[in-house]
């Protein structure tokens, strides 16, 4: 079904897709560091989510883990260095969601109404 060229390619498709979620969600979590520091870390002035896009990433991510998750269970018997990429992104993912759910809970951010 999949040769062990084009598991390699997709698994560097899906660490670069990994890469991008991680960074986007990097600069939220960067500006709602910034915004904190710049009004004294008062906690009265947290950035504003919009509920529809954390919704949307969290399913994009769950969808995400599931094919790094299938991709990983396939290639580790025929391409392993595809399956070190597909657990890699599938490491960068779960960090990008823990860093979005810190920020929920905790008073850096909140989701608009």
């Amino acid at each position: 079904m999949f040769t062990a060229l084009s598991l390699r390619l997709i698994g560097v498709c899906s660490i670069a897709l990994a890469a991008i979620e991680f960074a986007l969600v990097l600069e939220r979590f960067c500006a709602a560091i910034f915004k904190s520091y710049k009004f004294s870390f008062d906690g009265v002035s947290p950035i504003i989510l919009s509920r529809e896009t954390v919704f949307s990433f969290f399913v994009v991510a769950v969808l995400f883990l599931f094919a790094c998750i299938y991709g990983a269970s396939i290639s580790t018997e025929r391409a392993p260095f595809s399956a070190k990429l597909f657990r890699m992104s599938i490491v960068l993912n779960a960090i990008a969601v823990i860093i979005v759910t810190l920020l929920l809970v905790s008073p850096l951010a909140r989701l608009s109404t």
